[in-house]
């Protein structure tokens, strides 16, 4: 039985404390027949393209009035909040992993997530 890393409040634990702080050896990544990463980011990036020309009336040049620094501060700020949310919401891999496979079937594409591994 695995130790709890998340409250019913949705704060780390201690345990949860010591695994997230403590640093960890990745292995090197493995071959698998999924997708090209890269190919996934610049679909994504041709997206956030045409939806700026549809919000904005063009694509994003420098010099353009904005703040990029912080723009860019802002929107880290953004993904930090959203990632802790998913850890006080899935404080186990395996509701994780759930919750990615809903995911999927929801954006109609197949989900094999590689298996988790468990370093605490």
């Amino acid at each position: 039985m695995s130790k709890r890393l998340i409250d019913d409040q949705g704060r780390l634990t201690d345990e949860g404390r010591r695994r997230w702080e403590t640093p960890r050896e990745q292995p090197p990544p493995t071959p698998s027949s999924g997708p090209c990463i890269q190919d996934l980011v610049i679909e994504d990036i041709r997206e956030r393209t045409r939806l700026g020309i549809e919000r904005y009336g063009t694509v994003l040049r420098p010099h353009n009035g904005r703040d990029a620094l912080r723009d860019a501060y802002e929107e880290a700020m953004d993904l930090v909040i959203y990632l802790r949310q998913v850890i006080a919401e899935f404080g186990d891999t395996e509701g994780l992993q759930v919750r990615l496979r809903g995911w999927c079937e929801h954006c109609g594409q197949e989900s094999t997530p590689a298996p988790v591994m468990d370093n605490g």
